[in-house]
């Protein structure tokens, strides 16, 4: 089961967007409620503890709907995120959804430059040695922060900082003498933060190129991908990019963007949920290791389809072929960029002919 962070994402995002569906929010607002721990907080997965990212987020998402914070589920929502540090806690990805509803600032969350996808892959660490989950959540992120597109809302989140909002700074801040990967990247953050000034100024030259590339890279993977990655979090924050360069509502990459997000919802009569991604690649290789690592005997369809052993038949169980048109690439833009080999396969959408592999390889 699918934890609610989904679901309180959305009901950010559309607070942000400006576009609540009241009917919509009702069902999210009963999901999340339905999902409360007796303790008050959410979990991220089933039978396990609160968790401060997805306690905070379902707390956010049911005061922007309109929940009395006097309500007892809130209260107790309220201590469970405070005992668990709070807004403070909360990782870099749910502190820029804060920062696009004008709670907290763009310094409290990592800076990443459009220019990434400038740089050749010659260079040690370059995007596009990166996987492919990394690039697609990369190239939204720097067009989001390029624009730091905040609309405020009318509610805070003062309360869920048990020591004052001093101790979100103190996180940022780098320890002297310390040569941990913690200071290294807080200090790369730092110099990231003084190029993107620079670049306010209008004094980055490569600035608007980046950004051009890196609108084209996430249009040119919308295509026959259902969303870009096929995944939530790429996917919502590619609508947020497109929304942030100034694509009408009505545009129809941004149609087709939330209509993608849309597909990922179930409906019941009182309640809604959104999975994360369509996993058929990834779920069918998982169910087939539990099979044969459970002992289990393959049926005698299956062991019509194919014998591994003598070489005769398919060796691919149905489900697993890598020539299925779930799994075929329909595309090559990584070819040019990558090593002129036809790419290996399995993501995890289905159905669609690019879904079948990351197109760079």
């Amino acid at each position: 089961m699918v934890d609610v962070t989904l679901v309180a994402d959305m009901v950010a995002f559309y607070h942000w967007w400006g576009k609540v569906d009241p009917v919509w929010q009702r069902k999210a607002v009963h999901h999340i409620f339905e999902k409360q721990l007796p303790d008050g907080g959410w979990n991220i997965y089933p039978h396990g503890p609160a968790e401060v990212n997805a306690t905070v987020k379902a707390y956010l998402a049911l005061k922007l709907a309109g929940i009395p914070t006097t309500d007892p589920r809130m209260l107790r929502a309220r201590e469970m995120a405070r005992s668990l540090g709070g807004v403070p806690r909360m990782n870099t990805f749910s502190k820029l959804y804060l920062a696009l509803l004008g709670l907290a600032t763009w310094n409290h969350v990592p800076t990443i430059p459009c220019e990434v996808l400038l740089i050749g892959k010659w260079f040690h660490v370059n995007f596009w040695d990166m996987s492919n989950w990394s690039r697609a959540m990369i190239i939204p992120l720097a067009i989001i922060n390029h624009f730091r597109p905040t609309r405020k809302v009318q509610v805070d989140l003062d309360e869920l900082y048990p020591n004052g909002k001093w101790e979100l700074d103190e996180s940022l801040r780098p320890r002297y003498f310390d040569f941990s990967l913690r200071n290294i990247f807080l200090w790369l953050d730092r110099l990231h933060k003084l190029a993107e000034w620079v670049s306010r100024q209008g004094l980055h030259p490569f600035r608007n190129q980046a950004l051009k590339r890196a609108e084209r890279w996430m249009l040119e993977r919308f295509e026959g991908s259902g969303g870009l990655a096929a995944i939530f979090p790429a996917m919502l924050n590619a609508l947020i990019a497109l929304i942030a360069l100034g694509y009408p509502d009505d545009h129809p990459q941004v149609v087709r963007a939330h209509h993608e997000l849309q597909k990922l919802m179930h409906f019941t009569e009182d309640s809604v949920r959104i999975e994360p991604c369509f996993s058929p690649v990834w779920d069918s290789a998982i169910v087939a290791i539990c099979l044969r690592e459970s002992g289990t005997g393959p049926s005698p369809q299956a062991e019509a389809r194919g014998r591994m052993a003598d070489g005769q038949g398919d060796p691919f169980p149905r489900g697993l072929d890598p020539q299925e048109p779930s799994r075929r690439r329909g595309f090559r833009l990584g070819l040019r960029i990558r090593q002129p080999v036809e790419p290996g396969r399995g993501r995890h959408g289905h159905g669609h002919p690019g879904d079948a592999v990351d197109p760079d390889g």
